[in-house]
């Protein structure tokens, strides 16, 4: 996979960065967790140290996506490529931001691609955890269960999703977002337990039986997963109030570990 990563990028006339700018790749989505079944396609995220136009120079670099499929929606052969700068990444994980913040937490088997300086990054990831980590989560939270539960009606209008279509028929509700919800909100009650971010899910087996329809078809399923929800959501209040973590990143220490990282990638990369 890895060799269809750089060929992607190479290729991509309009890419401003290539494969060899990237200090680290990574796995996202369902396979990090451990719930992607048959049907999951793939998602790659990465960091770039761009060339030094991009740094130093006027030319401006944060971000971009590469995609494989060209469907809307992505099969489970598609591939989707995320690519941050090094300096938007950082600011990024400072403010809490979800996908940046896991992607420091990937386990190793899903990391595809580590350059030396990565690890400056990795050795350092205690700094970007704070409670506004959690915060995040729970947007995406709010809108997987916003849309866990609608009508098959309103759900039958989103017709480039059947496989949507196919489980609200079934069950009622989309076990798919009821699945994500949950797994998010135990991300969040063992962050704010143990002020780390476990990934990969111990409990994978039981999400995907949720996933499959374990919680109860109809409206007996809806009252189980929305009381699972509810329990999880008073676990995470109570913990967020007693957990030792910081509202928010320490700025100043962000700040200096950033400044050592930029003139890292001066002296190191770019040879001035």
């Amino acid at each position: 996979m890895i060799k269809q990563i750089e060929n992607l990028i190479n290729n991509k006339k309009d890419c401003p960065v290539k494969f060899d700018n990237l200090i680290y790749v990574c796995q996202g989505g369902s396979h990090i967790a451990g719930t992607n079944d048959d049907t999951s396609d793939f998602d790659f995220r990465s960091i770039a140290i761009p060339s030094d136009d991009y740094v130093i120079g006027i030319d401006k670099f944060e971000h971009t996506k590469v995609v494989t499929g060209k469907n809307k929606i992505n099969q489970f052969e598609d591939f989707d490529l995320e690519i941050f700068s090094f300096d938007y990444f950082i600011n990024q994980a400072a403010n809490g931001e979800v996908i940046p913040t896991e992607m420091l937490w990937v386990d190793n088997k899903y990391v595809h691609k580590k350059s030396d300086i990565m690890n400056l990054l990795l050795d350092n990831r205690d700094l970007f955890l704070s409670k506004n980590v959690v915060f995040r989560y729970m947007g995406f939270v709010k809108s997987c269960i916003n849309c866990a539960f609608l009508p098959i009606e309103i759900v039958e209008k989103d017709a480039k999703r059947p496989d949507r279509i196919e489980r609200v028929r079934k069950y009622g509700y989309e076990t798919k977002f009821v699945m994500n919800a949950i797994k998010c909100l135990r991300i969040c009650v063992g962050l704010l337990k143990n002020n780390q971010i476990e990934l990969y899910r111990e409990d994978k087996e039981e999400l995907l039986d949720i996933k499959n329809g374990k919680l109860g078809h109809f409206d007996k399923g809806i009252t189980e997963a929305k009381k699972v929800i509810y329990e999880l959501e008073q676990e995470k209040e109570c913990l967020l109030q007693q957990s030792s973590l910081p509202k928010r990143v320490n700025k100043e220490l962000v700040n200096k570990f950033k400044k050592d990282f930029f003139i890292k990638v001066i002296k190191e990369v770019y040879g001035y």
